[in-house]
């Protein structure tokens, strides 16, 4: 199948993401975030609309939403309209502090800072022919973020749902809807709750360290 990607071909260096682990500090707001282009077949759109009917679910802890990634065409993002429209969607959703799009991060370390500031790694992606490996999913787990992920059949070796993160239906009548429920059902859990699927993803994300691939 199209969708089933090949995880041999993409090591990830565990310890760099692994140093950028933090303690979460129960008084700040749980961030939602997401790393990677900024274009419809990744499911943007549907992330920015789910978060939008998250924001009027009531008895929620405070949480936040932080877009990163290219927006340029040249660089893989679908260019200013597209941007202008998700800018939007926020916009009348969410409060002006609640959410963010931020550039790109190529640096490692950077990077690792940027998974590190990650609650719950959203990944919504709708590319049933084009995923890969998700590279930016296992970096996010390395870094101790519990993925929440579409139902494509190229994440199934990377996330259990409810075990090593979530998985949601990108496939229903409301896909928006869906993903609101899953992200409305995390931020409900005690941090405890969420510790136990952090461990287990972070133990995933292991697999796949280069050392494997060296001693292989």
């Amino acid at each position: 199948s199209s969708d089933v990607c090949s995880s041999d071909l993409y090591p990830i260096d565990c310890d760099t993401f692994a140093s950028a682990r933090r303690l979460t500090d129960p008084a700040a707001p749980v961030t939602i975030g997401y790393v990677g282009r900024i274009h419809p077949e990744k499911g943007v759109s549907l992330l920015a609309e789910a978060a939008a009917k998250l924001a009027t679910v009531a008895g929620l802890p405070p949480w936040r939403l932080v877009l990163c990634g290219p927006t340029e065409i040249p660089a893989g993002g679908s260019g200013p309209e597209f941007l202008g429209k998700i800018r939007g969607v926020l916009s009348q959703g969410l409060k002006p502090e609640q959410w963010s799009i931020e550039p790109p991060c190529f640096d490692p370390q950077k990077l690792a800072d940027c998974y590190r500031s990650i609650d719950l790694f959203c990944y919504p992606s709708l590319a049933a022919g084009g995923e890969t490996f998700g590279v930016a999913i296992a970096e996010a787990m390395a870094a101790g973020a519990v993925p929440v992920v579409s139902s494509l059949a190229c994440f199934r070796d990377l996330v259990e749902d409810g075990v090593s993160g979530r998985v949601f239906d990108h496939g229903s009548h409301d896909p928006a809807g869906s993903l609101c429920a899953v992200l409305a059902e995390l931020l409900t859990q005690k941090e405890a709750e969420r510790g136990k699927m952090r461990g287990a993803a972070v133990g995933v994300a292991r697999r796949y360290d280069f050392p494997r691939y060296v001693d292989t």
